[in-house]
């Protein structure tokens, strides 16, 4: 069993462990920190337990994500599972938090960028509808490689009426976060089915 929350000081150690694990450029507890603090940003962890327990330290941090979301836009800034824990749709959860708070506050798109030589990410954002609209040179770097730049249009099709929880409502302004378990599911699927 996993659930969503709001990331927290207490997360930082396992999440920068997922992070050293999945990128070659990893993101600093510095960074991660004032992520946590900006009015544009998101940031949240998906955990292993029982959402149903009151101590929010219980359970291992399984995946996170980080995002903007300003202006009608939300830009995808960091997302990663543990390598132990891909392929089970976590990434697909994480991602359906982000594309909800997408949708709820208003947004007409996501956007991202991903390594060129990263055809599994690539598949991934493909699937769940994102296409791609440009490359950055030499973006990345250690090593130096393009990225990829995949868009998704926010629209009202996006949320369908099917037994999949769902864990987030717009912040509209606001740092916290209501992880009260919703009944609906982005891209018209369970949550099993999406890819991880």
């Amino acid at each position: 069993m996993y659930r969503i929350e709001e990331m927290t000081p207490a997360d930082l150690p396992q999440v920068l462990a997922i992070e050293e694990l999945s990128f070659t450029n990893p993101w600093t507890r510095g960074m991660f920190m004032v992520e946590m603090t900006l009015p544009q940003s998101r940031t949240i962890v998906i955990k292993t337990g029982d959402s149903g327990k009151k101590d929010r330290d219980d359970g291992d941090v399984a995946g996170y994500a980080c995002w903007w979301n300003v202006s009608g836009e939300v830009h995808i800034l960091d997302i990663a599972v543990h390598p132990t824990l891909r392929r089970r749709g976590l990434a697909g959860r994480l991602m359906e938090a982000i594309l909800r708070d997408a949708r709820e506050s208003g947004s007409e798109r996501a956007f991202l960028e991903v390594r060129a030589s990263n055809l599994p990410a690539r598949e991934f954002y493909r699937k769940l509808g994102f296409t791609e609209t440009a490359t950055r040179k030499k973006y990345y770097d250690k090593p130096s490689e393009d990225a990829i730049c995949m868009t998704l249009e926010i629209t009202t099709k996006m949320i369908s009426s099917v037994d999949c929880p769902s864990f987030l409502t717009p912040l509209h302004n606001s740092t916290r976060w209501d992880t009260r378990p919703k009944s609906a599911c982005f891209l018209e699927c369970s949550c099993a089915n999406l890819p991880s």
